[in-house]
């Protein structure tokens, strides 16, 4: 699993160091890049899953609206005497918290849920990612399918052309005799490749049946003890 990453911004040393102190305690501790007022037309250069905006940090509306359009998740501590509500209403993709006593429990279980959701939302991506591999992949096999009797015909008829030519021209070169020795070592193995293929799809309808049975014996096993 990755580690998940926190940037802090604040004007304050002891801020960052209280906050990354505290969430060393906990089970689970990210990698934290400190940043003092490095604010460039409304946004940072260092990047994370998670931004910690200390009090008295400026300009903070330009920074929130950098963050926010860059769609980071933001945990912004205000001073008391602002108020939550307003500030929401301007930047409505913040979470607030007033500095007061005990803030710092708050914050670190506010962050740790949250990169918990980043965690779960990327493992989710990467689900959806393998699933649609996967989907491509049965795609291009149900194409194979489709393609493959007609593919073992226009085969067939190489192969069995290639015979007859080689029967037909003993009397020839012997560079048409290799060129057309290559054309049916070829096409032979061309056609012994289908026979796996075919082989294989005939294993996989099998063990599909095998797995409906089993699942149909299991049903009727737990219906009958019932």
């Amino acid at each position: 699993m990755e580690q998940s990453s926190v940037v802090i911004i604040t004007g304050q040393d002891d801020f960052a160091r209280d906050v990354v102190s505290r969430w060393q305690m906990e089970r689970s501790v990210p990698s934290f890049t400190v940043v003092h007022g490095a604010i460039e037309n409304g946004g940072l250069h260092a990047y994370g899953d998670l931004a910690i905006i200390s009090p008295s940090v400026y300009p903070l509306d330009q920074l929130l609206h950098g963050l926010e359009m860059r769609q980071m998740n933001i945990i912004c501590l205000l001073e008391p005497s602002v108020s939550l509500s307003r500030r929401h209403a301007e930047f409505p993709h913040t979470m607030f918290l007033r500095a007061d006593e005990g803030v710092l429990e708050t914050l670190v279980l506010l962050g740790g849920e949250v990169l918990s959701r980043v965690q779960l939302a990327q493992r989710a991506k990467r689900a959806e990612a393998a699933l649609q591999a996967v989907s491509n992949q049965a795609t291009l096999g149900r194409c194979m399918l489709e393609m493959r009797h007609n593919f073992n015909n226009c085969l067939t008829a190489v192969l069995g052309n290639a015979e007859l030519l080689l029967m037909e021209t003993q009397e020839d070169s012997s560079e048409d005799r290799e060129q057309l020795d290559t054309i049916h070592s070829m096409a032979l193995r061309m056609h012994q490749m289908m026979q796996r293929f075919s082989a294989l799809e005939s294993e996989m309808l099998f063990a599909e049946r095998q797995s409906h049975l089993d699942t149909k014996v299991s049903k009727h096993a737990y219906v009958s003890g019932t």
